[in-house]
């Protein structure tokens, strides 16, 4: 009798506990999503698979909350999770439940955060034609101007954003700093779109959170962190002559460990939009040939739901093609032909960068520390190293020349990041930072032994040398919550370098939120550039004209003032306004002449207003618009140099067929701009231009996926070809795009 009072019982008491699952659209399971009560009561939680279980043996509720970050939040009854108990879950794009990191340095709702950031997230990516990160920096921050530089193979990666040099913005890879410089630029083959999440961007100083070089602002690329137990991905895309690229993304989730790996295979064959002129000598392009190859793996080990341990690294390489005309001579010596070689001093650039980070929250509070290393080599491959004269050797035969390749330089940069965070009703953060750089460059000498380095010379007067920099930073940020809606955020940084001494940044930040759905901020701060290495020891005397740097730079300092309003709650449209005033001293830059001397122009103000606008039309189409206005003032007219002070871009995005067919079309305008003529300080004006795009994005299954279309629609090209070096825009005209994208399950 008691045996079977128990089997009754038991059987009463299953009828209150659900079983069930959790996934995406996908049909992946989703992790570590919270299940409660309608008054926000945690029932349970979804395991690593996504399987739950609900006990409502007590009857205490009817309904439940599915929640996770990303995602849509569901309501169900359970009633209804009786007869289905596979919940799905949506990807929430809604702009104001988007999470960012950069602005606080720490995880925020968009709409939370005192400084006013934009992001490009997966979605945008994905409904776009974007080929690298700089064409999506370019919707997002319109007055993003290409700076033509006569550095083999990164012509086109010098950029000015807002007026200043991409030297004076802040990169980051997964809230990391990012350094490729070479001559001041940033390499970004390094930034594989294919494994970008999102991009924020916040525009103004930030010194005060990440130290030196974000005075013109901190960009972020956070990578890809597949939540699925298994995946692999593959990418082919064609966009000739600017680039062709393959990628593989392979990675797992097992227990509490991650890996991902990502590779990526990008090339040209690079192209001139200057007269065809057939001389002997060096050939130029305004896009040199040149392939690279990226391998990146990450692992990441969640020691508990709360604290984690995760290691990466990159290898990089990127090989410049360039090339030398040259001329076959008979035995008159007249000329009889030309023949196509290799160039002396072709450049080679290895980067290898590694991390490791440990993060763990406990009693409202957050500590985290992470070290990484980067290594920048430049290598230079000599086709003809015995300097044959080719008037009398055939140096077209490669058993007659002999080639060889040396070591020119190598950057080393090493960054410690101690950050503790305590959260209560209002949050506190504390850290300390090092950073450690070495620059070293070398001779490369010809092959009798000679000392006088004929190939290539040290730009450290001809020595064999190296320059060190240090800096020691200590910050402190506190945001207050007032009225239970405000927002106050304060922070600073005391730097200690070994070279200039000390220096003490600051921001503050007031976010009023009493108008909703607008959000009001203001904002100020102080910021700080250090020079780099070679901007003050720079001697490369072989030159022409000779480069030197100055000992005796000081550091850049600005003061940031914005105020804006943006309004993103409501579904179908959001939108934020900005005015600006960026004041530069000592902003550092090149006074040609004789000899470009590296020196400090005192004062350099930038102000303006940007306006980014998005509605949803209808559930099938959408339109973005992006406009920035950037007026510029200094007692130095080089200062002031390629800037457009208009500028926009326009995408707009519609459904054509549910699911399976869209179309994209974009348009970007530049305004306006000037470059001073170096040999004459003549004055050159360069016009403005439109250019636009069209795009078909097609979804043939859940893994195979198509983009088809038309860039420079209406084959815009720069036609001023007596000024080959500085070009409006750098475009190679109108060019036909495809991508394939194929995941595999």
């Amino acid at each position: 009798m008691n045996l079977i009072l128990i089997l009754l019982f038991t059987i009463v008491l299953s009828g209150d506990i659900i079983k069930g699952k959790i996934t995406d659209s996908d049909g992946w399971g989703i992790r570590d999503v919270y299940i409660e009560s309608l008054d926000n009561e945690i029932i349970s939680s979804s395991d690593i698979n996504g399987f739950f279980l609900i006990d409502n043996s007590s009857n205490s509720f009817n309904s439940v909350l599915f929640s996770h970050i990303g995602y849509k939040q569901k309501q169900i009854s359970l009633a209804d999770l009786k007869n289905n108990s596979n919940v799905i879950l949506e990807i929430d794009i809604i702009k104001s439940n988007q999470i960012v990191v950069t602005g606080l340095r720490d995880e925020s709702y968009i709409k939370n955060t005192p400084v006013l950031t934009h992001v490009i997230n997966s979605k945008d990516i994905k409904n776009s034609s974007y080929s690298s990160v700089k064409e999506a920096l370019e919707m997002i921050l319109p007055n993003v101007q290409n700076v033509v530089s006569n550095h083999a193979g990164i012509s086109n990666d010098r950029v000015k954003i807002q007026g200043i040099d991409n030297k004076y913005t802040l990169f980051l890879i997964d809230g990391e700093r990012f350094s490729s410089e070479y001559a001041g630029n940033i390499d970004f083959n390094m930034l594989d779109l294919t494994n970008v999440a999102r991009i924020e961007v916040v525009e103004g100083g930030m010194s005060s959170l990440y130290g030196s070089g974000a005075i013109g602002g901190v960009i972020n690329i956070i990578s890809k962190q597949n939540k699925k137990p298994i995946w692999a991905n593959i990418s082919y895309l064609n966009e000739s002559p600017m680039v062709l690229s393959k990628s593989f993304n392979f990675g797992f989730n097992y227990n509490n460990i991650f890996y991902g790996l990502n590779y990526v295979n990008r090339k040209t064959n690079g192209y001139d939009l200057t007269k065809e002129i057939i001389s002997s000598g060096r050939i130029t392009k305004t896009l040199e040939e040149n392939a690279s190859e990226s391998i990146t793996h990450k692992i990441k080990y969640n020691i508990s739901s709360s604290s984690f341990f995760q290691f990466s690294h990159q290898n990089y390489k990127n090989d410049i093609f360039l090339y030398n005309n040259r001329i076959n001579f008979n035995a008159n010596t007249t000329p009889d032909s030309y023949y196509l070689t290799f160039d002396d001093s072709m450049p080679t650039f290895e980067d290898y960068r590694s991390g490791i980070k440990f993060s763990s929250n406990f009693n409202n509070s957050k500590i985290q520390i992470a070290y990484n290393t980067q290594e920048r080599t430049k290598n230079s491959y000599f086709f003809n190293y015995e300097a044959l004269e080719c008037e009398f050797n055939d140096c077209n035969d490669a058993d007659t020349v002999q080639s060889a390749s040396f070591i020119n330089a190598i950057s080393e940069n090493k960054n410690l990041l101690l950050k503790y965070d305590l959260y209560k009703k209002d949050i506190l953060t504390f850290g300390f930072e090092i950073n450690d750089s070495k620059y070293s460059s070398f001779n490369i000498y010809n092959n009798n032994g000679d000392l006088w380095p004929i190939y290539g010379e040290s730009i450290f007067n001809g020595i064999d040398s190296s320059r060190t920099y240090f800096k020691k930073e200590f910050f402190i940020g506190k945001q207050w919550l007032l009225n239970n809606t405000n927002q106050f955020y304060l922070s600073s940084r005391y730097v200690d370098s070994k070279n200039y001494g000390d220096n003490l940044v600051y921001s503050l930040a007031y976010m009023i939120k009493e108008f909703k759905p607008y959000n009001i901020r203001l904002n100020y701060s102080k910021g700080f550039r250090t020079p780099s290495i070679k901007e003050l020891f720079y001697n490369f005397q072989n030159h022409n004209p000779p480069i030197i740097g100055d000992p005796e730079l000081k550091a850049t300092t600005n003061n940031y003032y914005s105020f804006s309003v943006d309004r993103r709650e409501i579904m179908n449209s959001n939108i934020a306004l900005e005015l600006f005033y960026n004041k530069i001293d000592n902003m550092i830059g090149i006074d040609y002449g004789e000899v470009y001397q590296y020196r400090n122009f005192e004062k350099v103000s930038f102000y303006g207003f940007n306006c980014h606008y998005e509605r949803n039309i209808s559930n099938k189409q959408n339109i973005k618009f992006v406009y920035n206005n950037t007026q510029s003032k200094s007692n130095n007219i080089e200062a002031l140099e390629l800037i457009s002070e208009n500028s926009f871009r326009l995408g707009y995005l519609a459904t054509i067929y549910e699911k399976k067919l869209k179309l994209s079309f974009n348009l970007k305008y530049a305004g306006e701009k000037f470059f001073i003529v170096k040999t004459s300080n003549e004055k050159i004006s360069l016009d403005d231009y439109f250019i636009s795009d069209l795009l078909l994005i097609s979804n043939l299954s859940k893994n195979i996926e198509i983009k088809m279309g038309c860039k420079n629609l209406f084959n815009y090209i720069d036609k001023r070809f007596e000024f080959s070096e500085i070009l409006t825009t750098s475009d190679p005209g109108r060019r036909y795009i495809f991508e394939l994208k194929v995941n595999i399950k």
